[in-house]
C-alpha cells in the first residue's frame, strides 16, 4: 500500500551553553523518527524506538488511526512493511548551540548518517577541564593564546566540530549516502560584527544599510540524474564532505556566545584545514577561497569592498535568539501535493516560569534605577525576544485555511450543480473572467521562472535585484508571446503549479495514489531541483552585468543614460528602462538563449506529467472541469501563500511538558544544565550524561504526542502505552551503553 500522506516537521532550535547536551538528546529521537519510516529502511533495519515510531507510521493513515489500530497494537500484528504515514524534517532553523544540533541533525537527514560523533563530542569534550583557553586545551595545530582572547579555546571549539562532521563522512569516501529526506532547508544565524552594505530600492534612487543579523542558508535537493553530471551535485547537497569547513564554521559562529568564545573569521579556519591530512591541499583549504560563495552571496557586491574571509561572526542570539521567521516563511512557501499534516516543534531547554518572577511594583516609585534601567536597554531587553509574533502569523495561517477550505468546497458544489453549462461559461476565452484569470496564471508563472533565474545565478529573489530580474522577465515575454495562443503554449512550458493544483485536486478526490505518489515525485523534483537542474553550467553573474539590474530599479543608476523617468503604474512592456536594459544591454539575447535551453527540458516533462494524469482526472469530473474551478478558485488563492493547503500545528519539547518519567523530587534540577548560568554541563561528565538521557525521554513523549494528539480515551490510552514503550527501548539502549548507573537519573 502506497504512503497515505507526509507528517512534516519544521524543527525550531535554541537555547545556549551546555543545555546543547539536552537538545541533542531530542535530535537523537527526531533523527529516529525519521529514520523509521524513510523509504531507503525496511523494519528489519531499525532499532530501539524506532520500531516504535514504525509501529505508529502503519497505525496513522490520511484520516487519522486506521481502522483495528489499537487491536493490532495490541495484538502485535501491525504490518511493518504498510506504512501508511512517513515522517519528515525538512525544514531547521537553529541559534547558539541549539544551531549546532541543528546543523549535524541536518547532515544526518541529508545522508542517513548517525549522530553518535556529536553526541560523543559533548559527552567528552563539553567539559571545563579541556575546553579553558590553557595549555591542557591545546591539540594538534593549536598555538597558545597569550594573553587569552576568550575563557574557552575557540580554536579547539572548530577543531572538534570538523572532527566530528568529518566523522560522520567516515568511510563514504566523500560520496554521498541515500538520503532520509529529498529536501531539507536549514538555517544557521550568525551576527555580522562588521555589517554588509545592502541596497534598498527606493521611489527615485538606490539606498544603502548595513545588515548586522546574518543566516546561513544549506539546502538538499532533488537531483535529475538525466541532466547534472556528476560534479554538479554536490551543489544540491550542502551537506557533503567537501563543506564540512563550512558547516564547522558556521556552527562556531553561531555559537560564539560572548567572553565565552572569540567572533570567528572564515580565514580562521585554513590553519586548521591545512594541518589535517584527512583536507591538506584541497581548494578550499586557501584563505581566499571562493567555493563556498554561495553561502554568502549577499557580500560579493558589498560596495564596502571588505571581503567575507575577514568578517568576524558573533553569536547568532544576539540579533535572533529565537529564529522562527526562517522556518515559518518556508513553510509558508511549501508547495505538496501529497496530504501533507504540518508541525512546527520548537525546543527549549530552559522555558521561562513567569510564576518566579522576582520583579514586582509595589507602588509608583518602585521602579528600575539608573543602573537597572541602563542594564536592560544595554544588555538585558536586547537579548529578549518573544515568539509571539512569529507564532501569529501561523495562527493566522490556520485562520485562513479553514476559510479556504469552505471557499473550495462552495465552488465545487456550485460548478457540480450548474453542470457542463456552468463549466462552458467558465471556460470562454473571449469572457473577461478567463481572460483576467489567464493573465494571473501569467504572471505568476513568469515570476516564479524569473526567481529560479535568480536563484541559479545567485542573486537573492527577495532583494531589489530580484526585483529586477522578475521585470525584465515580464517585459521579454509580454513581446515574445504576445497572442492568446502563444500566451497559453508559454503557460504549457512554465506554469508547473498548474499541474501541481490539479494534482492536490485528485488527492482529495480519489483514493487511487499508487500512480498519484508517482507523479507526485516527479513533480516535487521538477518544481524543487531549480534550474540549475536543468542548466548544469549556468554560472553566476558576472559582477559587471549586476549594475544592469540596477538600471531597471533606480532611476539614479539610469541617470547618465538620459532615459525618462518612469511613469506611474508603467508595467514591464512600458517600462522605459527594462526596455533598454533589454535591448542595449544584450539582455533579451540572454533571455531568448536561456528559454531555448527551457523550453524542451521543461515543457515536455511538464506536458508527460499531465498526460499521465489524465486516465485518473477523466475519472473525476476530466480536465475541463477542474480547470473551471481554477477560473475560480486560483485568483482567491493567489498570493496567500497556501501552499499545502493544511493546518500547522505548534508544539513545543522542553523539560516542563513531560509527564511520561516524573522528574526527580526535592530541589534538585531535571536537567543539570541549568546550573551556574547554564554552564552546569560543563563541570560534570555524570550530568551531561544526565541531560543527554532526558532529552532523548522528553523527545520520544512530546514526538508521539504531536504524532498522536489528545483525542478519546481508547487514543490517549494508546498513545501513553507507545510513549511507555518507546522509552523502555531508549532505557535499554541506554543501559548497553553507558551502564546500569548512567541508566538512572543521575546525581550531584
Amino acid at each position: 500500500m502506497p504512503v497515505e500522506q507526509e507528517i512534516r516537521f519544521a524543527v525550531v532550535i535554541y537555547g545556549g551553553v551546555s543545555l546543547a547536551v539536552y537538545i541533542n538528546g531530542v535530535a537523537q529521537e527526531i533523527l529516529r523518527l525519521v529514520r523509521s519510516t524513510a523509504a531507503c529502511h525496511k523494519e528489519t533495519a531499525l532499532r530501539g524506538s524506532e520500531k516504535v515510531y514504525r509501529k505508529l507510521g502503519a497505525l496513522i493513515g490520511a484520516g487519522g488511526l486506521v481502522a483495528g489500530a489499537r487491536a493490532m497494537a495490541a495484538e502485535k500484528t501491525v504490518d511493518f512493511d504498510d506504512v501508511r504515514s512517513r515522517f519528515v524534517v525538512d525544514i531547521l532553523s537553529g541559534t547558539s548551540a541549539g544551531g549546532i544540533n541543528a546543523i549535524f541533525l541536518s547532515k544526518a537527514l541529508a545522508n542517513d548518517q548517525s549522530l553518535d560523533q556529536l553526541a560523543q563530542m559533548w559527552i567528552e569534550e563539553a567539559d571545563i577541564d579541556v575546553l579553558l583557553n590553557d595549555k591542557q586545551s591545546l591539540e594538534g595545530p593549536l598555538d597558545l593564546q597569550d594573553p587569552p582572547e576568550s575563557l574557552l579555546n575557540s580554536e579547539r571549539m572548530y577543531l572538534k566540530l570538523l572532527d566530528a562532521l568529518d566523522g560522520m563522512d567516515a568511510g563514504t569516501n566523500g560520496q554521498p549516502r541515500p538520503p532520509l529526506v529529498n529536501t531539507i532547508d536549514l538555517f544557521s544565524t550568525a551576527t555580522d560584527l562588521y555589517g554588509v552594505a545592502l541596497p534598498i530600492a527606493l521611489t527615485d534612487k538606490l539606498v544603502y544599510e548595513r545588515r548586522f543579523r546574518n543566516v546561513f542558508h544549506f539546502e538538499r535537493r532533488p537531483v535529475s540524474e538525466k541532466t547534472v553530471t556528476g560534479k554538479d551535485k554536490p551543489h544540491y547537497n550542502d551537506f557533503l564532505f567537501a563543506n564540512n569547513p563550512f558547516l564547522a564554521f558556521a556552527a562556531r559562529c553561531t555559537s560564539a556566545f560572548p567572553f565565552a568564545f572569540q567572533p570567528m573569521a572564515l580565514c580562521d579556519v585554513a590553519n586548521v584545514m591545512n594541518s589535517r591530512n584527512l583536507l591538506a591541499g584541497q581548494p578550499f583549504c586557501s584563505p581566499d577561497t571562493t567555493d563556498w560563495q554561495r553561502f554568502y552571496k549577499d557580500y560579493l557586491g558589498d560596495p564596502s569592498g571588505t571581503q567575507f574571509q575577514f568578517r568576524p561572526f558573533g553569536d547568532g542570539g544576539y540579533l535572533d535568539n529565537k529564529p522562527f521567521s526562517y522556518a515559518i516563511d518556508t513553510i509558508l512557501a511549501r508547495q505538496a501535493a501529497l496530504p501533507v499534516d504540518r508541525k512546527l516543534i520548537y525546543i527549549e531547554p530552559a522555558p521561562e516560569d513567569v510564576s518566579r518572577m522576582t520583579f514586582h511594583a509595589s507602588g509608583p516609585d518602585d521602579r528600575p534605577d539608573a543602573i537597572q534601567n541602563s542594564l536592560k536597554a544595554l544588555i538585558e531587553l536586547p537579548r529578549y525576544e518573544t515568539i509571539r509574533q512569529d507564532l501569529e502569523r501561523l495562527i493566522e495561517w490556520n485562520t485562513n485555511i479553514r476559510r479556504m477550505a469552505r471557499i473550495r468546497q462552495d465552488i465545487r458544489r456550485i460548478l457540480e450543480e450548474g453542470g457542463e453549462e456552468a463549466v462552458n461559461h467558465l471556460l470562454d476565452r473571449d469572457s473577461l473572467q478567463y481572460r483576467a484569470y489567464i493573465r494571473l496564471r501569467l504572471s505568476s508563472a513568469t515570476d516564479a521562472v524569473a526567481d529560479r533565474v535568480s536563484e541559479a545565478l545567485g542573486i537573492d529573489p527577495t532583494s531589489a535585484r530580484g526585483e529586477a530580474v522578475r521585470i525584465l522577465a515580464g517585459g521579454w515575454r509580454k513581446a515574445k508571446f504576445n497572442t492568446g495562443e502563444l500566451e497559453l503554449a508559454f503557460l504549457d512550458t512554465y506554469d508547473l503549479s498548474y499541474v501541481w493544483r490539479a494534482l492536490h485536486y485528485l488527492y482529495q478526490k480519489t483514493g487511487e495514489r499508487e500512480e498519484l505518489s508517482r507523479i507526485h515525485a516527479a513533480l516535487n523534483t521538477l518544481m524543487d531541483a531549480g534550474l540549475r537542474d536543468f542548466i548544469p553550467n549556468l554560472p553566476h553573474l558576472p559582477p559587471e552585468r549586476l549594475p544592469d539590474l540596477d538600471i531597471v530599479v533606480s532611476p539614479e543608476a539610469a541617470g547618465p543614460l538620459g532615459l525618462p523617468p518612469k511613469p506611474p503604474g508603467c508595467d514591464e512592456l512600458s517600462d522605459p528602462w527594462a526596455q533598454y536594459v533589454l535591448d542595449n544591454r544584450g539582455w533579451r539575447k540572454l533571455i531568448d538563449a536561456l528559454h531555448e535551453d527551457l523550453k524542451d527540458k521543461i515543457g515536455e516533462r511538464l506536458a508527460g506529467e499531465r498526460n499521465n494524469l489524465d486516465s485518473v482526472m477523466q475519472k473525476h469530473g476530466g480536465w475541463r472541469f477542474f480547470a473551471a474551478q481554477d477560473v475560480l478558485l486560483f485568483p482567491v488563492q493567489f498570493e496567500t501563500n497556501l501552499g499545502e493547503t493544511g493546518e500547522v500545528d505548534i508544539l513545543r519539547i522542553s523539560p516542563a511538558d513531560t509527564s511520561a518519567i516524573p522528574p526527580p523530587s526535592g530541589n534538585q534540577p531535571k536537567l543539570k544544565g541549568v546550573l551556574f548560568g547554564a554552564f552546569g554541563g560543563f563541570l560534570d561528565k555524570t550530568w551531561r550524561y544526565n541531560d543527554m538521557l532526558w532529552g532523548r525521554l522528553d523527545g520520544a513523549e512530546r514526538l508521539i504526542t504531536a504524532v498522536l494528539p489528545a483525542g478519546d480515551k481508547e487514543t490517549v490510552r494508546l498513545r501513553n502505552e507507545l510513549i511507555e514503550e518507546a522509552q523502555f527501548e531508549i532505557a535499554k539502549e541506554w543501559e548497553r551503553t553507558f551502564g546500569k548507573d548512567l541508566a538512572k537519573v543521575a546525581k550531584p
